[in-house]
């Protein structure tokens, strides 16, 4: 069978989500000559021309793919809403013009997100469905933003031979919303990235890394969205000072996605000045540094379970308190301490735990290399290359 390998356009300040197709890319790579299948990758220009200088398998061809433009995205959208508009423009997006010219049979869609429904048999990955779990962030309800994600990803979902997700509450999720068949639904959850994936930095690279480096520090890789729930993490750092007595540095990285300034407002009022490093976007290279010497990983999203970062920091010896959201015990298993989102004082104390117990902090760390070293990208890899295989016979049946 020829598959199609959807990498999409990721870029690194989307973090999370670059970081999984890439460690996931990798693996495919080190995977996919030893399969019987063929496979066309599509990606962004500029990876596509690195990938394609690099590639030896003559099993494995690349695609370049253009980022998709105003008038796409409002074709995709005519598409999934009206049947006149999928009727007139039959020939498909730009993703599905460059399949079919490369005689692509069926496509696997690495990232999470809603994408143009093919015609071509295809498998879906789902991260979250947050515009329907929580419909009430901005970032998934202003600006027709709601109506749009879920224009285009219910049919996307509803059409597609297979889907992934990572969770058992994910799959009860895509039935609940979309009435998605539960034996089209493969749960394989996000895999922790492996030694091979990550970066040992014994030195911060840039200036702003560089002055935590004496210090302690707490750590939350997070594009600045509201649903990532900043504020509540920043109250708890002013109760962990004023009830508890301890005054560790907190290290926000992560680009601005419109709360940046909200959240640094909200620093200021809570005298917390002294005490928060608003870094940014920060290099892999700092962000491993970071990892590696952080207190603790603090992911307290109000939005998962699909989250990288706990399991990167599994990966790196990193302890995790993470937020008790729906999914996330499963996810993660015992390598976190789990607290209320909603709640500053109980963010507080979980800080507080591994401050002041360093059993725990060891046990915790003891549990997340378990967990990391228990599902790889190899093994996701592994579990889909068996997903098409199981779809080999059904496409057959047709040219």
């Amino acid at each position: 069978m020829h598959i199609g390998v959807c990498l999409g356009h990721f870029e690194p300040d989307v973090g999370g989500g670059f970081a999984f197709v890439s460690s996931v890319a990798n693996a495919f790579l080190r995977s996919a000559p030893a399969s019987g299948h063929r496979y066309t990758m599509f990606a962004a220009s500029s990876y596509a021309d690195r990938l394609s200088s690099e590639l030896k398998a003559e099993n494995i061809g690349v695609c370049g793919m253009r980022r998709a433009n105003v008038l796409d995205r409002a074709l995709m959208a005519a598409r999934h809403h009206s049947p006149l508009c999928r009727f007139l423009m039959s020939g498909g997006g730009p993703l599905e013009r460059l399949a079919r010219k490369r005689g692509v049979q069926f496509m696997w869609f690495v990232g999470g997100g809603a994408y143009d429904a093919l015609d071509i048999p295809y498998m879906a990955t789902v991260w979250d469905l947050q515009h329907r779990t929580h419909p009430w962030f901005p970032e998934v309800s202003h600006g027709g933003r709601w109506d749009y994600r879920e224009v285009t990803q219910s049919r996307f979902l509803q059409r597609a031979s297979h889907v992934i997700t990572g969770t058992e509450i994910g799959r009860d999720q895509l039935g609940w919303y979309y009435q998605v068949p539960a034996e089209r639904i493969s749960v394989l959850p996000h895999p922790a990235p492996t030694a091979a994936d990550i970066e040992r930095v014994s030195e911060p690279i840039s200036a702003k890394v560089a002055g935590l480096k004496n210090d302690t520090f707490l750590l939350y890789p997070a594009q600045f969205w509201s649903h990532k729930n900043h504020v509540n993490l920043l109250l708890g750092l002013k109760v962990l000072r004023e009830k508890f007595g301890h005054t560790p540095r907190l290290a926000l990285t992560g680009s601005d996605k419109g709360n940046a300034d909200y959240v640094r407002r909200q620093v200021d009022q809570l005298g917390l000045a002294n005490q928060v490093a608003m870094l940014g976007f920060v290099s892999g290279s700092d962000l491993a540094y970071l990892y590696q010497h952080a207190k603790a990983l603090v992911y307290v999203s109000w939005s998962g379970p699909e989250n990288l970062p706990p399991l990167e920091a599994f990966s790196y010896g990193c302890p995790v308190i993470n937020a008790d959201f729906p999914g996330a015990r499963e996810q993660l298993g015992s390598g976190a301490l789990y607290v209320d989102p909603s709640d500053p004082e109980a963010i507080a104390r979980g800080i507080q735990a591994i401050l002041e117990n360093g059993s725990l902090r060891e046990q915790l760390v003891e549990n997340g290399r378990e967990r990391a070293m228990r599902w790889t990208t190899a093994d996701y890899v592994e579990r889909v290359f068996a997903i098409l295989n199981s779809f080999e016979p059904v496409r057959r049946a047709w040219e």
